[in-house]
């Protein structure tokens, strides 16, 4: 899914954006999964037509994809909620969103490299300001 084609609408348009389905076309989600994570908080509640129907603008699209790579990490719904919430409160929980993803990475990379975790080959820290670093090998 490519956001750079999907038309940015201005938020004095109530209604404009993409229909449901073509977000289930671009996306790969079905309706049900749509509804669901915003019904969960996953997503900001979607604009409406002046029918009703949820029209999804560029930025939902955006971070749709980004909720897609994380659940293809297998991060539980649960830690998205999390994430989702930490993302409301804007930039003052940066801190805790990387902390978040960076303790995620670490539930991924473990299993993947059982032989190197208990001989201590491998230290991990969480990140500490603007720079993250892993100190791999040393």
């Amino acid at each position: 899914m490519a956001t750079e084609d999907v038309p940015t609408y201005p938020p004095w348009r109530p209604g404009a954006g993409l229909p449901i389905a073509e977000v289930v076309e671009r996306t790969g989600l079905s309706r049900d999964t749509l509804r669901y994570y915003e019904k969960a908080g996953l997503i900001d509640a979607v604009d409406r037509s002046s029918g009703g129907q949820r029209r999804y603008a560029s930025g939902d699209l955006a971070w749709l994809e980004f909720l897609l790579r994380l659940r293809a990490t297998g991060m539980s719904i649960a830690d998205m909620q999390r994430f989702a919430e930490l993302r409301r409160g804007g930039d003052r929980t940066i801190a805790d969103r990387l902390t978040l993803l960076w303790e995620h990475r670490i539930g991924v990379e473990w299993p993947c490299q059982p032989n190197l975790a208990p001989q201590g080959r491998v230290k991990l820290a969480p990140p500490d300001g603007p720079r993250h670093r892993t100190t791999r090998g040393r």
